[in-house]
């Protein structure tokens, strides 16, 4: 602070002292004070003032501290309404459920229905399992031509001998013999044929002349649809895009493939080409042993395990 002197022929003095925002004006308007009374006035004067300040900030620290500790925002009446209502309203219905009997069991009423609808559903979700084994065995005693098959099978193998692949199409097939593998418990062998009249053949949609190169065909089409989750296959019989197919075999990469005829033939090279095993008919003891010996032959050939 500086101290502030003045002459006798001074009308008035004005003192500005910066304190934050606050100034401070002191008029003095008597010629007969001395310089000095009225240094010693100006001194006390800034002395109140820097009194207040300090007094008025220190009231601003409390009302700070009291801010951070004051009670959290309360809502005003219009908003504490709805709260309130629904206080009124349970306290209602709590006074109403203790005196009123009725009452009370209306409020059991959706309960009862809720379970009355679980067990329509357990009931429904079992006649719907009856429903789907009894369609699995209608459609595959329709497939393979046989009544009274057993819901699923426990030991015994289910195979076809023989299915005869250029009178189906690959994409509804291999669905077949999926649901086949999965309903018998990966217990199903596919024996697999090309056909052996002409006009059967040629009926249902086949190449008779070029059969067996349909059937080799079809095969490697069912095993990409068997053994990838998007399958394509472009030949000259079948040609389709990417596909899903579902469901998959159970035995991976999926079930057996035994190649059945009637002759030895080439038999053997389309065993061990895209077969898993053979299947002979109207073969003698004698036949089958050379047969087998004939197959080990070509398997190592072939650069597989006979």
């Amino acid at each position: 602070m500086t101290d502030i002197c003045s002459f006798p022929d001074l009308f008035g003095i004005r003192l500005i002292e910066a304190c934050g925002q606050r100034q401070l004006s002191i008029t003095r308007t008597s010629l007969t004070r001395r310089p000095v009374d009225v240094a010693v006035h100006a001194r006390a004067r800034l002395a109140a003032v820097d009194g207040a300040s300090e007094a008025a900030e220190g009231d601003l620290d409390e009302l700070a501290d009291l801010r951070a500790v004051a009670p959290p925002f309360r809502a005003s009446e219009p908003q504490r309404a709805p709260l309130s209502r629904a206080r009124r309203e349970l306290s209602a219905a709590n006074q109403e459920l203790a005196t009123d009997t009725p009452a009370f069991e209306r409020c059991r009423q959706p309960v009862n229905r809720l379970r009355s609808l679980m067990a329509d559903c357990d009931a429904a979700e079992r006649d719907l399992e009856d429903k789907r084994q009894q369609f699995l065995s209608t459609a595959i005693g329709e497939w393979l031509g046989a009544d009274g098959l057993p819901p699923r099978p426990a030991k015994i193998t289910l195979g076809t001998g023989v299915c005869l692949i250029p009178e189906h199409n690959p994409l509804l097939l291999a669905k077949q013999v999926a649901t086949l593998d999965n309903f018998s418990g990966g217990r199903f062998i596919f024996g697999v044929g090309a056909g052996w009249l002409r006009e059967e053949t040629q009926i249902m949609g086949g190449d008779y002349d070029h059969r067996w190169g349909q059937t080799r065909e079809a095969i490697l089409a069912m095993k990409e649809l068997w053994t990838k989750d998007e399958a394509e296959f472009h030949g000259k019989y079948y040609d389709f895009p990417p596909v899903i197919s579902f469901p998959k075999p159970l035995q991976q990469p999926h079930p057996p493939i035994y190649v059945g005829a009637m002759t030895a033939g080439n038999v053997f090279r389309r065993v061990v080409t895209y077969g898993n095993g053979w299947m002979p008919w109207l073969y003698t003891p004698e036949q089958i042993r050379d047969g087998r010996a004939m197959l080990d032959k070509f398997a190592r050939e072939f650069g597989r395990n006979p």
